[in-house]
């Protein structure tokens, strides 16, 4: 697990998996650089195709710990897997992200399929097209 802050003050937790073969003696290195900087850098891997979720949950008792909040605090979680270009998956990540310091934005090109969950209230089906 991976605290991030900014200015002293936590903002995330970042908890990767990734395949030992692919990545020799990966926490041997500087993890305070981005990943994704050590990925093309130190093994010539960029993600081709990246799939992510994000969802609104509030922290666990450990979360809550760890980033300095009570429990029940608004976070938003981030499930991503990136793939390289011949489609092996290199890396899963789940990220939460204090709900209240951070911003998302997305830009999309061509068709997007939108999904909506009966957990979050919406009727089944609803949301998509």
């Amino acid at each position: 697990m991976r605290p991030r802050s900014i200015e002293g003050r936590p903002l995330s937790l970042e908890i990767s998996h990734l395949p030992a073969d692919l990545f020799p003696q990966f926490l041997a290195r500087d993890l305070t650089q981005p990943f994704y900087t050590m990925f093309e850098r130190d093994y010539g891997l960029r993600p081709h195709d990246v799939d992510e979720t994000l969802e609104s949950v509030t922290a666990s008792e450990h979360e809550a710990e760890l980033l300095r909040v009570p429990v029940g605090t608004p976070l938003m979680r981030i499930r991503r897997v990136a793939r390289s270009d011949d489609g092996t998956p290199f890396e899963r990540t789940t990220d939460v992200y204090l709900a209240d310091r951070m911003r998302f934005t997305m830009h999309h090109v061509g068709y997007v399929r939108l999904s909506a969950t009966a957990g979050a209230g919406v009727g089944s089906g609803a949301g998509t097209r």
